[in-house]
């Protein structure tokens, strides 16, 4: 709803709140005084003014020292931004929640940030920066935590596999995925008899 309404001129800070009255009566003359509110009532022509450039998120008038804008240089007010946004901690720049994404350490990034520069895990679903990206025997992509807590990689291929897959030779110690250590058994079967 855009336009003046007509008003009185209020002392202190009062206002008309558009967002918060029922428009079918704001539309006839009727708002809810406030003092939390989208038009000023400090003219003395009988008519309101607007308090601001109307929030893109919640269409409410918003005074300058409480425009944000994001990203996507849309203006939102502090009270949308407190609800509805944060803060690209890669960028420093705001985004809807619905934009950001979690890390593993509980910080938060945009879609472009996370695209160019990070990963999830495909153990544990978190999310990681690329330096800290191992790849499997089978192209799985996982966290070197995860590798360091559940994965070996063998000795003899220097591919990554599952710790269940681990085979220790009593020979020489090397640590051998379950195909490696096969071959070795074929290849020194005095070893093993």
């Amino acid at each position: 709803v855009g336009g003046v309404l007509a008003a009185p001129y209020m002392d202190n800070d009062y206002g008309l709140d558009r967002r918060h009255s029922n428009l079918a009566y704001a539309n006839s003359g009727f708002a809810m005084m406030t003092m939390c509110y989208d038009d000023a009532c400090n003219m003395t022509n009988g008519l309101s003014a607007p308090d601001g450039e109307p929030c893109s998120c919640c269409g409410a008038s918003t005074p300058d020292e409480e425009q944000n804008y994001t990203a996507e240089e849309e203006m939102i007010c502090d009270e949308c931004r407190d609800n509805y946004y944060g803060m690209c901690e890669d960028t420093d720049e705001i985004y809807h929640f619905d934009d950001l994404i979690r890390t593993h350490d509980e910080r938060y990034i945009c879609q472009h940030v996370y695209e160019s520069g990070y990963f999830t895990c495909d153990d544990t679903y978190e999310v990681y920066p690329n330096e800290d990206k191992v790849i499997t025997h089978d192209h799985k992509h996982i966290s070197i935590e995860a590798y360091e807590a559940h994965y070996f990689t063998c000795s003899a291929c220097g591919e990554v596999y599952p710790n269940e897959d681990a085979n220790v030779c009593p020979h020489t110690g090397e640590v051998r995925c379950n195909d490696c250590h096969e071959d070795y058994r074929e290849q020194n079967p005095e070893l093993f008899e």
